[in-house]
């Protein structure tokens, strides 16, 4: 399976009082529910090389605590799922930076799995969270269930989202979309130096990058979209640490 990368809803820690069933976490035994990769791929931190991975994208830039995880817990795959793991971390998907190495014991291949604690993050900031599955309990493929991750302090990832948004020099948009043939990207711009674009599909992989040129105020630019297959994409506009995301939609 190809690996993917994934929009996760974050779980806000609060402390209440729940009342439920027993095995409120608990997790099925499908092989097919949740994460699976049998094929390395070029990893998006170009320090890594080919490898298993996969990339949650937040949406915005988050404080992060506690994770917890479930593992692979098929009975007849469990030694798939994930050994040993490094985890890196991002605000903007290309500069990286190594939080550490964590384990995850093998899953107990039951339905009433809970998972097991994960490594504390001690709120770090980070929009994108890259885990790279490096060892596995012995099988042929590296997976897990699900990784769950805590807030530690949404104000404070509110704030760093406002202040990467300060004196933003640019301003763009992408007219037909949705769109059938090649929409034209207009970019407005009184920034100093080049800012530069790039377009990814839904699964991540980079299907445009170019440069906005400084020394044009209104810039356009028609998207050659012939050779792509209907679906969402997701053009960003950089700009320092500055970044604006659009998305486009081809019928």
């Amino acid at each position: 399976m190809q690996n993917q990368i994934l929009s996760l809803i974050v779980i806000v820690v609060v402390q209440t009082s729940v009342v439920a069933q027993c095995f409120l976490d608990r997790h099925s035994t499908n092989w097919y529910d949740g994460w699976l990769s049998c094929e390395e791929r070029e990893n998006p931190n170009p320090e890594r090389g080919a490898s298993h991975w996969i990339l949650y994208n937040f949406g915005k830039a988050a404080s992060l605590g506690e994770l917890q995880i479930w593992n692979t817990n098929d009975p007849q795959n469990l030694s798939s799922g994930i050994r040993q793991a490094s985890l890196d971390y991002s605000m903007d998907g290309f500069s990286w930076k190594t939080w550490g190495d964590f384990t995850v014991p093998e899953a107990e291949g039951l339905a009433i799995y809970e998972g097991v604690d994960g490594p504390d993050l001690a709120g770090i900031q980070a929009q994108y969270i890259l885990i790279n599955a490096d060892e596995n309990h012995g099988g042929d493929c590296f997976g897990f269930g699900e990784i769950r991750f805590h807030l530690t302090d949404e104000q404070v990832a509110e704030e760093t989202t406002n202040n990467m948004q300060e004196a933003y020099c640019l301003a763009a948009q992408v007219h037909p979309n949705p769109f059938e043939s090649s929409p034209t990207l207009s970019v407005q711009s009184n920034c100093e130096s080049r800012a530069t674009y790039r377009i990814h599909d839904a699964m991540g992989k980079l299907i445009v990058a170019e440069d906005v040129p400084a020394e044009i105020s209104n810039w356009q630019n028609q998207i050659p979209t012939k050779s792509w297959v209907p679906g969402i994409y997701f053009l960003n506009i950089y700009y320092g640490r500055q970044k604006q995301v659009l998305k486009l939609v081809k019928m």
